[in-house]
């Protein structure tokens, strides 16, 4: 937002009243996607028998992101999040902000642009998130900062050529605020993905770009060479990205960063047992986990890792330090429940 003098300005993008009841149901893609949205929602809840807290299974069976099966391949899964919600607070934060911001964003820039920004923004951020966070993943929460980067964007270009035109001076802007408030509540909030919201919001601003130098208007010259070189970069970006975050490599290495980083024996034996989900012949992780299983008295977990590493004779030699470690540190009745296996193996 713009102003000149101590009166109260209207906003640099003035909001647009969006088509009343069904018409803005059918009328519009904002309308039909939270159309859509609620029939998933409406089944999945069905589906799980749960509409506030479904579990992560019937969520991962709807569409989740979910790491693991990224790296097996299923690929859509960078998709069918947007439409998924993990529960009724979830589905109606979502929609309501669909509801407010989809039809002013689908006005400025037309039908197709609008669907093409909401779901590249979604897969975006999808992709982001596989790339930078392990756990399971769902909503359209990805699509709508995408929305709110377009928004942000165009306020900026606007605001400039009112400034180059009239020599109007900034203030902020309703675009700015939202997007700065979101994060911030997404840092505050440790079970927000922000992971997704920044890549979608970088989607976003990045597919305005391009549209205001390849779809003639007012604020911008055309540049079509320009925008084809950053649209073919965003799109390639999107590719690299994916196919980095479906990779068994890059996945196992990131597991085992947050298995060393770990500080709560809980998350170092969650992070162990997915890279065993991942890697089922890692003996290291079996040794770390069986390790860890005999110090905090885990023991039905410790027989199947020990039975498992016996199969290989080069466990030997880890296997007395694991003991050694144990004694060292005091937890001498795991370190007898790790002798008498060996001892009973031994004797078979």
């Amino acid at each position: 937002m713009y102003q000149v003098d101590k009166e109260r300005q209207a906003p640099i993008i003035p909001p647009v009243p969006a088509p009343k009841g069904l018409k803005f149901f059918s009328g519009t893609w904002s309308g039909r996607i939270i159309i859509l949205n609620t029939i998933i929602f409406i089944l999945h809840s069905l589906y799980d028998g749960n509409f506030l807290n479904p579990s992560s299974e019937s969520l991962v069976a709807w569409g989740a992101k979910d790491n693991f099966l990224l790296v097996e391949g299923q690929l859509w899964r960078f998709l069918t999040p947007i439409v998924l919600h993990v529960g009724l607070i979830h589905y109606a934060f979502n929609n309501w902000a669909l509801y407010a911001l989809g039809y002013q964003i689908e006005h400025l820039i037309g039908k197709r642009w609008f669907v093409a920004l909401y779901l590249l923004s979604g897969i975006g951020g999808n992709i982001a998130s596989s790339l930078f966070s392990l756990g399971l993943s769902a909503g359209a929460s990805s699509s709508l900062f995408g929305l709110l980067g377009a928004g942000f964007y165009l306020e900026r270009v606007v605001g400039a050529r009112l400034n180059k035109d009239y020599g109007k001076a900034a203030r902020p802007s309703m675009y700015s605020g939202m997007v700065i408030a979101n994060l911030v509540l997404g840092f505050m909030i440790p079970q927000i993905d922000n992971a997704a919201h920044i890549g979608g919001l970088l989607s976003g601003v990045t597919l305005a770009y391009v549209l205001l130098r390849m779809k003639p208007n007012r604020l911008l010259a055309l540049n079509p060479k320009r925008s084809k070189i950053v649209l073919g970069f965003f799109l390639v970006s999107l590719v690299l990205g994916g196919g980095l975050a479906s990779s068994k490599i890059f996945l196992k290495e990131r597991l085992n960063l947050a298995y060393l980083t770990a500080e709560e024996p809980r998350a170092q034996f969650r992070y162990l047992t997915q890279i065993l989900r991942l890697s089922p012949d890692d003996d290291d992780a079996k040794l770390a986990r069986l390790e860890l299983s005999l110090r905090y008295g885990n023991y039905s977990i410790a027989k199947v890792d020990f039975f498992q590493l016996m199969q290989s004779s080069r466990n030997d030699v880890p296997l007395n330090q694991v003991e050694s470690k144990l004694i060292q540190d005091g937890h001498m009745e795991a370190a007898e429940v790790l002798r008498q296996l060996r001892s009973a193996t031994k004797s078979k």
